[in-house]
């Protein structure tokens, strides 16, 4: 299967129709029905849902934009970028599979409509055969047709690949899960919502655990509990059993709060502000603002180290043993979702600095692997940026988004197609 994968605002509206005529629409509002009520319930899970399900999150919002009768513009956003790419992908391969395959990619978009996982790993795979499409590879989607192994078939002249897609959360090895950390944003809701009207300006909580945040009733009420007395004292309270917690306040007008429109508040300027105003990474953390009360932050640290890498590798072994045949070159494409393409670009220049990431030892260690001989590329996505750009020709001028990021390439020196341009495809 070959198409040009590009879509154009004239088009996405037949493609939008399509795509949505494979499930029909009864998901689609099951889902949105379903992410209304936990929002009603919890206000703060608003952010937790567009950072787990910026699809799903952005599909809404084209909805509501159908219902006014509003066009389909180019995206600005990655979350709206995103979406359409993906819905003119599902549109395009959907019509081209067989009887077989057809049905077990609708069962694939209803599956990830109504668990946890979301759409998010068939997003994944949908772009990184758009990518393979746009480097002239023909493809056959393995996985979809088939329903097992791996993903894709990917040929091009000589060159055969097999290609297998898999897409992590932040929240693999770590302490701080950022299920768990809405779930106690749910609980101390209302005491960052009284601190906002006991004092004005910025209000900061960071909360150190001694291991893990577990999630139960007795230490969530346990942390919730010695919260309500810092943000009522205004004063730190020491550790580590059930947790430390530093309070610091803060001028809103030293930071990027100049708005009177909190949607328009930006997670990341938070977290770069916070950052700077305590001297330390700030990974997790649930806020509150309003412009004419100000700011509370909730930060969630563990004093033990995050094992990301090692849940990493033991997935990505599994994928090899039990998804590739061993009898082609084989390409692995992980993409991490909550991380960001700034902070990708700075493990891969902490690399070429002469200081290898832990990234690249657990790399090394996988392609230095007996069973792994086979692997030609690993290669490591995340969100990328959204960029627009202008083509013009005589008087006509086209405008156009696409999602522009760079993958971290690691190319497997053993495999006797290393040097080989033509298996280079990142």
């Amino acid at each position: 299967m070959h198409f040009e994968p590009q879509a154009v605002p004239a088009e996405m509206q037949s493609l939008l129709q399509r795509f949505v005529s494979i499930t029909t629409w009864k998901p689609w509002a099951k889902r949105f029905a379903y992410f209304e009520r936990r929002v009603a319930d919890n206000p703060l899970l608003d952010e937790y849902l567009a950072q787990r399900y910026p699809i799903e999150v952005a599909m809404a919002r084209l909805h509501s934009q159908q219902q006014r009768r509003q066009k389909i513009r180019l995206p600005t956003t990655h979350s709206e970028t995103a979406l359409l790419s993906f819905i003119a992908m599902v549109a395009r391969v959907h019509p081209r599979l067989t009887p077989q395959g057809r049905k077990r990619l609708a069962g694939m978009l209803r599956s990830g409509l109504d668990t946890e996982a979301g759409l998010a790993p068939l997003e994944h795979e949908m772009g990184i055969a758009a990518h393979l499409m746009g480097r002239g590879f023909d493809v056959t989607f393995s996985d979809i047709e088939n329903g097992g192994g791996f993903d894709f078939l990917a040929e091009r002249e000589s060159a055969v690949f097999e290609v297998e897609c898999k897409t992590f959360s932040g929240d693999l090895g770590r302490k701080i899960h950022l299920r768990r950390l809405y779930q106690l944003g749910e609980r101390v809701f209302p005491l960052m919502d009284a601190a906002l009207r006991r004092r004005a300006g910025g209000q900061l909580a960071r909360i150190l655990l001694p291991d893990r945040l577990y999630g139960t009733e007795q230490q969530l009420q346990a942390i919730c509990d010695r919260l309500q007395a810092v943000l009522e004292s205004g004063e730190s309270i020491v550790g580590p059993q059930p947790c430390a917690i530093e309070f610091r306040q803060f001028f809103l007008a030293d930071g990027p709060f100049d708005t009177q429109d909190p949607a328009r508040l930006e997670r990341e300027a938070i977290r770069q502000y916070a950052e700077q105003a305590i001297g330390v990474p700030m990974d997790h953390m649930v806020m509150v603002f309003r412009p004419s009360s100000g700011l509370v932050i909730v930060a969630v640290e563990s004093a033990q180290k995050d094992e990301m890498l090692k849940g990493l590798v033991r997935e990505l072994k599994a994928s090899v043993k039990h998804q590739f045949t061993g009898t082609r070159a084989e390409i692995l494409c992980v993409k991490f979702r909550d991380i960001t393409q700034q902070e990708l670009l700075d493990v891969a220049l902490q690399d070429k600095s002469g200081n290898p990431s832990e990234l690249q030892r657990a790399s090394s260690y996988l392609l230095g692997r007996e069973d792994w001989q086979h692997v030609h590329t690993l290669a490591y996505f995340t969100p990328g940026l959204v960029k627009t750009t202008r083509t013009a020709e005589g008087t006509s001028v086209t405008r156009s988004s696409r999602e522009q990021g760079r993958p971290y390439v690691f190319t497997n020196p053993k495999h006797v197609m290393a040097q080989n341009r033509r298996f280079s495809i990142f």
